[in-house]
């Protein structure tokens, strides 16, 4: 897959959804390397609420923790990347960015980050949460549901 289609794939299954469930809410949400089709998401479709856990920047954000040479003019070299900080302007709906104190692969001062992206965002920051946990912690889905009322 490719930027592109990741983009049409994305845009495909909401429309389903909608298409489907006419009446239905629908809450986008995305974890890790999934807020970026989030984000682009609710970027060029309505929604009332994104909802976004653990999640970067740029590409450059996830490639720099392994490899911490892409800054700058070197971000060039990154294909299909996916900017959520260009998505973000956008966005009009209510965003929730979740982070984590335990989370050591994206962690809370770079949701920091990207909650300042939006112009209409809320940041909460859990403790001891590891990367891969966000959506099975109790915290977190209560959360959640609290902020969207699901």
């Amino acid at each position: 897959m490719n930027l592109k289609t990741m983009q049409k794939t994305a845009v495909e299954i909401y429309d389903w959804a909608k298409k489907e469930y006419p009446q239905a809410k629908i809450v986008i949400m995305g974890h890790s390397y999934g807020t970026g089709m989030a984000t682009y998401l609710a970027s060029v479709r309505e929604t009332e609420y994104l909802v976004l856990a653990a999640g970067y920047r740029d590409v450059s954000d996830l490639y720099n923790k392994m490899t911490p040479v892409f800054f700058g003019p070197l971000r060039v070299f990154i294909s299909n990347n996916i900017k959520i900080s260009e998505y973000a302007e956008d966005v009009s709906c209510s965003v929730y960015v979740i982070g984590s104190d335990a989370d050591t692969t994206l962690d809370f001062s770079l949701q920091k980050k990207v909650s300042e992206c939006f112009e209409n965002s809320e940041l909460k920051i859990f403790d001891g949460i590891n990367h891969e946990d966000y959506f099975i912690n109790d915290n977190v889905i209560d959360y959640i549901k609290e902020k969207t009322s699901v």
